[in-house]
C-alpha cells in the first residue's frame, strides 16, 4: 500500500464533522459533572440511561458511541478526604480511529487553562507541573505520544481541583508530537485538596485579611466564621456574609464590658469558612 492510499484510508476512519461535535458535548457534560455543577441525573437526562455500569468502591456509568467510549466514575478518596467522593471523566476513542480535535477548542468550548508552572491557584498554592509532557521517557513508553495538561479555574475556596489530561498520538504525516492533532483519550479528575492544603490556604487567608485591618462598620470580603477582638482579646466569633458590614462584637457576661456596654466595636479577623446549608 503506498502513502496515498494508506492516507486515504485513514481519513476514512477519521470521526466525522457530527461525531466530533458529540464529542466535545459528551467532554463538556463530563468536565460539568467532574466540577459538581450537575448530578448524574442531570447526565442521564443529558446522554440517556449508560450501557453499563459498575458498583464495586464507588459507581461507574459507561456509554458507547461506536467510535469512543465515555466514563463516569465516582469513587471514596480515602487518603484525602474520608467521607468525599472524588469524580473521574475518561473518553477513550477506538484503535481504529484518528480524531483530528486540535487543543485550542478545549481551551475555548471547555475553558481549560493550560498549565503554567508558577501559576498561583487559589492565592497560595503554585502550578509545579508543566502543560506538555513528551512520551518516551521511559522504558516502554511509546514515543509517539505526548501527554498535555490543564485545569478549570474554580472558585479560591473550593475543596477540590479539577485536572485534565489529554493523551494525543503523532502519525506519519505529523512527525512532532506537539503539533498533532489526533486525540486518544480524555481525562478530567477531581482532586481533593489535602488537611494541610486547606491549613495552608486558610493560614495565608487570615493573614491576608489581618493586613486589612477590618472594624466594625467595613464590608465583609467573603463568607465565613470571622472572629471579633478587642483590647481585651477575642470575645466573639459569627458567621458574616460577603457584602454584609462587620457587626460589633457580643462580650460575654464574664468579661469587663466598656463603660458597661454588651455590644462593642471590633477588628474582625478570618476564622474558617462556612459550607451554606440548603435551607440557609
Amino acid at each position: 500500500m503506498n502513502a496515498q492510499s494508506d492516507f486515504a484510508s485513514l481519513k476514512e476512519r477519521d470521526l466525522t464533522s457530527e461525531q466530533r461535535q458529540q464529542l466535545i458535548r459528551v467532554a463538556n457534560i463530563g468536565l460539568q459533572w467532574t466540577a459538581g455543577n450537575i448530578t448524574i441525573e442531570d447526565v442521564f437526562h443529558e446522554l440517556g440511561r449508560p450501557q453499563s455500569t459498575w458498583h464495586t468502591d464507588g459507581d461507574s456509568y459507561i456509554y458507547d458511541f461506536t467510535d469512543f467510549a465515555a466514563s463516569f466514575d465516582w469513587h471514596q478518596d480515602r487518603e484525602r478526604q474520608k467521607d468525599g467522593f472524588a469524580r473521574v471523566f475518561d473518553i477513550q476513542l477506538a484503535v481504529w480511529i484518528t480524531s483530528s480535535i486540535p487543543r485550542e477548542i478545549f481551551d475555548e468550548r471547555l475553558k481549560l487553562r493550560r498549565l503554567v508552572p508558577g501559576d498561583i491557584v487559589d492565592g497560595v498554592r503554585k502550578v509545579g507541573s508543566p502543560y506538555f509532557i513528551p512520551g518516551g521517557l521511559s522504558i516502554g513508553s511509546d514515543p509517539n505520544l505526548g501527554y498535555f495538561f490543564y485545569r478549570l479555574p474554580l472558585a479560591d475556596d473550593s475543596p477540590y481541583d479539577v485536572t485534565a489530561e489529554l493523551t494525543y498520538r503523532a502519525n506519519y504525516k505529523e512527525q512532532n508530537v506537539e503539533d498533532t492533532m489526533n486525540l486518544r483519550q480524555l481525562n478530567f479528575n477531581r482532586i481533593y485538596l489535602s488537611p494541610k492544603e486547606l491549613g495552608q490556604r486558610n493560614l495565608a487567608k487570615r493573614q491576608k485579611y489581618g493586613y486589612m485591618n477590618l472594624r466594625t462598620g467595613m464590608v465583609c470580603p467573603e463568607t465565613g466564621w470571622w472572629e471579633g477582638w478587642t483590647a481585651q482579646g477575642h470575645i466573639d466569633k459569627e458567621v458574616v456574609r460577603a457584602g454584609q458590614t462587620f457587626p460589633q462584637a457580643n462580650v460575654p457576661r464574664s468579661a469587663d464590658a466598656p463603660q458597661g456596654a454588651w455590644f462593642v466595636d471590633a477588628q474582625w479577623m478570618w476564622r474558617s469558612p462556612y459550607e451554606e446549608q440548603p435551607n440557609d
